[in-house]
């Protein structure tokens, strides 16, 4: 079975010493912001909405770094605690299995990038502000591996389109675009790096 998501065919990501990052991500369009924790948050990002790059703003949305897992869930739970009054049900686009129940807020964004700020300060920690300069940077690290997947990926699409498998075709055909539009909705150049069959979506 091919992989889906462009992370999956990454190299490993040796261990990484404990690094977690608390996220929190407010949407494009109404004011809702999910706070949460990952050692991977692109991932957790994509588990949230397959097309995050246009779900969430990611010009506002931050990121804190933490050495250990344990500061992460100490940093997440000062923003629940201190959020509380601004509790909200989680979108209803957003999949029930991956939402949280206890983690998005209405109208907090000022009070969140307030408290973030404040931790970071304190605690010397990195804030990874605007989110979009963290994912070009992590995008840019990874464009030597895209053709190569994206070929693979083209390469089961045919295979499963000769075959019958029209359902399975138009689901890696959704991975691929997915992935190519959030190239371009980021802003990282990918015509370069993409099979020519791919290239009209990044236009």
């Amino acid at each position: 079975m091919m992989p889906t998501t462009f992370e999956d065919v990454s190299p490993p990501r040796f261990a990484n010493r404990g690094r977690t990052f608390v996220y929190v991500l407010p949407c494009v369009g109404e004011d809702i912001l999910k706070v949460g924790f990952s050692s991977a948050p692109l991932d957790r990002m994509r588990t949230l909405h397959s097309r995050y790059f246009e779900f969430f703003d990611l010009d506002r949305s931050f990121l804190i770094e933490t050495d250990y897992l344990r500061d992460a869930r100490r940093i997440e739970r000062v923003f629940i605690t201190t959020l509380v009054d601004h509790q909200a049900p989680s979108p209803l686009v957003i999949r029930r299995n991956a939402a949280g129940h206890t983690e998005w807020f209405r109208s907090a964004y000022p009070q969140a990038l307030a408290v973030g700020k404040d931790i970071c300060g304190k605690e010397a920690l990195v804030m990874h502000s605007p989110l979009r300069a963290w994912l070009v940077l992590h995008f840019n690290e990874h464009l030597d591996f895209l053709y190569q997947w994206s070929s693979n990926l083209l390469n089961t699409i045919e295979f499963a389109q000769q075959n019958g498998g029209s359902e399975i075709a138009s689901h890696y055909a959704k991975a691929l675009h997915d992935v190519i539009d959030a190239y371009v909705a980021i802003g990282v150049a990918v015509s370069e790096h993409i099979p020519a069959e791919c290239r009209f979506r990044s236009g």
